[in-house]
């Protein structure tokens, strides 16, 4: 299944990933069990597998030394709209959870 078909039920996860970087974005997230999900998140060069609860709260992270560079073209969440075809993401309540786009947009 693709990941971005549930932005909505892991939405918090991936916002709790990336807050308090600006330039971060996630481009894969997954559940990990019943209670955490899995979101890998790009800092630039940096890649990183953040571990999150349903509800937000960072369970913890670290670095992925081989990852693949990220593919330009595939969908990536981000907490700000970077770029004019960026699509707004929101949860259940209409509130805005962040934004899909192309990583390089």
């Amino acid at each position: 299944m693709d990941w971005t078909t549930r932005l909505a039920a892991f939405g918090p996860a991936l916002r709790g990933c990336l807050e308090g970087d600006a330039t971060a974005f996630a481009d894969y997230a997954a559940r990990q069990q019943a209670f955490a999900v899995a979101v890998r998140v790009r800092h630039g060069a940096e890649t990183e597998l953040c571990i999150a609860r349903p509800d937000g709260r960072v369970l913890r992270r670290g670095p992925v030394g081989d990852a693949p560079s990220p593919d330009p073209a595939a969908p990536a969440f981000f907490l700000e709209a970077r770029c004019g075809e960026a699509r707004r993401v929101e949860d259940d309540r209409g509130a805005t959870l962040g934004w899909l786009a192309r990583p390089g947009c």
